[in-house]
């Protein structure tokens, strides 16, 4: 039937009205663009050509649809739930009978198929059961859906979860879940922080005079550059530094992470002391560090000193005290002392000493700071003057010094006087010679040396002679006077006389001499007259 007009509008809309839900059905097709052909299949095996006019038909909307969702599998039994996508699986498991009141546990398995994020589970409660717990407790409840979230899960990053229900009537418990993921991706930007650490390391002890040489080491321990480092050496009082400066300053620049600059600084130890050296790194992005280095600057030191008389007599033995001293602050070894004797002395003793002709010398060995060693040596001059001794001590540490003390040595005069007389006894008017020795015992010389013999009423003297001329004064002869007697020198006198008369006759010599002064030595020898 084809139809050019319509009668009536209400007819038309009738028409039309028609043709819409006839292609709902899929009994209308379009054929033109405004022809549609009605299957009559189920319509007696008949069909039509209905002409629409254009204004009464919709025109189709022509605009693009968004994209369709990732495909969705779902395989499924009564009892067991796969769903799965190309992001998610989702696995569901639940009894397949149960009664009414008994608590009966829902498992689910969310599987990640790739990385994901914003992965939302949601669970429904069926309307005749009542929820009971879950694991993990979901994060949100609201009425009968349960919802659990998480923000990230990597590949195969299972997640389980347990619902418990409890069925309040008889009939079929449809428990229902979704899943939903989104693609997850990541940039990274690798974060580190940087950490500075300075090290400085230098002897422990250094002498007087030292250069010293310190080594500083910076490091950037952290995991990302240290930018602008730079190192300040502060330097102690004890030490100076070749430019005068007392900060030292060293431009580190960047250090990457495990990287380490060293500096080198060499400074001489001035005065003694224990010293602290102190060393600091720094950074424009950084916490700066601190070290230190201490140093002990020691002064090595050895003293002699040897005393002794001022003055000793020829003959005696003069002894001397020589004392070795450690004055420093190190331990000496190697030490040894030898003291030279003058060449108008001998040695006559040195303990502990190997003594070879006029030096000996001793073996201290080692001498602990602040110890000494006392030694001694005798001495005794061959003549008198002045002798100076000469005692030095060194050590394997380059270390010497040297003492020396002096003595004059003095002669003591000690006079002998001896007569005689021969013949004796005598008879009157007979003669006999008396000889008179003064010797000098000593070993200084005497000087003025005075002679006075006197004689008796038994006996008169009646000629002298001798070292000096003599001068008989009636009983007494008088020597004019010796001007010196040297050591162990022998000066003799001889007087001539007769017997005058019978009796026991004492001739007296009466010596003086500058040592003597007023306290003159005497001599007496017998005579006997008959």
């Amino acid at each position: 039937m084809n139809i050019k007009q319509f009668a009536k509008p209400g007819f038309q809309l009738f028409v039309v009205g028609g043709l819409l839900a006839s292609l709902a059905t899929g009994c209308v097709s379009r054929r033109e663009s405004r022809t549609y052909t009605f299957d009559t299949a189920n319509h007696r095996g008949r069909s039509y050509d209905i002409a629409v006019p254009a204004s009464a038909v919709p025109v189709p909307n022509t605009e693009v649809a968004p994209a369709p969702a990732p495909a969705t599998k779902v395989q499924s039994s009564a009892n067991h739930l796969d769903l799965r996508t190309d992001l998610v699986e989702l696995t569901k498991h639940s009894p397949a009978t149960a009664s009414v009141g008994q608590t009966i546990e829902n498992t689910i398995v969310v599987n990640p198929r790739a990385h994901v994020g914003n992965v939302e589970l949601t669970h429904f409660v069926p309307a005749n059961a009542e929820f009971v717990k879950a694991d993990p407790a979901p994060a949100s409840v609201s009425g009968k859906k349960l919802v659990w979230n998480w923000a990230e899960l990597k590949e195969a990053e299972k997640r389980n979860v347990s619902v418990w229900i409890k069925p309040m009537a008889e009939g079929s418990l449809r428990s229902c879940s979704t899943i939903h993921a989104l693609p997850f991706g990541c940039v990274v930007t690798k974060v580190g922080k940087p950490a500075l650490t300075v090290e400085k390391t230098g002897p422990a002890t250094a002498n007087v005079g030292d250069r010293v040489t310190y080594n500083i080491v910076v490091r950037n321990t952290g995991t990302s550059p240290a930018e602008l480092v730079e190192v300040k050496d502060t330097l102690p009082p004890g030490f100076t530094h070749e430019s005068g400066k007392r900060e030292l300053v060293f431009d580190a620049g960047t250090l990457q992470p495990g990287d380490a600059k060293q500096a080198t600084v060499v400074v001489t130890a001035a005065q003694r002391g224990v010293f602290t050296n102190l060393v600091s790194a720094s950074s424009a992005n950084t916490d700066s560090a601190n070290a230190q280095a201490i140093t002990k600057v020691v002064k090595p030191g050895i003293k002699i000193e040897k005393t002794g008389p001022p003055q000793q007599f020829l003959g005696k033995t003069a002894n001397y005290d020589i004392t070795v001293s450690n004055v420093g602050d190190t331990t000496l070894t190697g030490v040894t002392v030898t003291d030279n004797a003058p060449t108008n002395a001998v040695i006559t003793g040195a303990p502990g000493a190997q003594v070879v002709g006029n030096q000996a010398t001793w073996t201290v060995g080692t001498l602990d700071a602040g110890k000494s060693q006392k030694l001694s040596i005798g001495l005794q001059a061959r003549e008198p003057g002045v002798t100076v001794n000469h005692a030095s001590v060194n050590s394997a540490d380059g270390l010497s010094d040297a003492s020396q003390a002096q003595t004059i040595w003095r002669g003591f005069a000690a006079v002998l006087v001896e007569m005689v007389d021969d013949p004796d006894p005598l008879l009157v008017g007979e003669s006999t010679t008396y000889t008179l020795r003064v010797t000098n015992q000593g070993t200084a010389e005497d000087r003025n040396v005075k002679v006075i013999v006197k004689f008796p009423a038994q006996i008169t003297p009646t000629g002298a002679s001798g070292q000096t001329a003599g001068t008989i004064q009636g009983k007494n002869v008088v020597f004019a006077p010796l001007a010196s007697i040297g050591p162990k020198q022998v000066a003799t006198w001889t007087i001539r006389a007769k017997a005058a008369a019978v009796g026991d006759g004492r001739v007296t010599a009466e010596i003086t001499t500058a040592l003597l002064k007023d306290r003159p030595v005497m001599e007496i020898e017998a005579t006997q007259v008959y």
